[in-house]
């Protein structure tokens, strides 16, 4: 299962991540305030995978500590499995009501392991995916 890390340089306590793919079912934020049941918006879009995955929209999380209150990602997540880029905002007194900051993010997919040996599955010459 892929990860999704989110860096917020300017504030660390919301530093994330997401276990990838978000479904329909109960996706969480985890980050160093705790684990977060994910809303994703209106408009939020997700397609492809792998090298092609891009995701990009609005999620939030609520009820953050430390004043946060509600808190807004947007932007985008994953573009062509790579890195992404967006704002982050919040609700609560924490510096400011209604302030936003920039995060940037990035995606780590395992390496599948053979059953039988529990070693990385060697790649054949010039495959570049499993």
């Amino acid at each position: 299962m892929a990860t999704l890390h989110i860096r917020v340089d300017s504030q660390p306590d919301l530093n994330g991540t997401i276990q990838l793919p978000l479904g329909s079912g109960k996706n969480d934020y985890n980050c160093k305030l705790g684990k977060f049941g994910i809303t994703v918006h209106r408009g939020f879009k997700s397609s492809g995978g792998g090298k092609t995955l891009n995701m990009s929209g609005r999620i939030s999380i609520s009820d953050v500590p430390e004043n946060y209150g509600e808190v807004i990602f947007d932007g985008t997540y994953v573009k062509n499995g790579g890195r992404g880029s967006g704002s982050v905002a919040w609700t609560g007194s924490r510096p400011h009501p209604g302030d936003s900051d920039p995060w940037t993010s990035d995606v780590t997919i395992p390496v599948p392991k053979d059953k039988g040996t529990g070693k990385p599955k060697a790649r054949a010459k010039g495959q570049t995916s499993y």
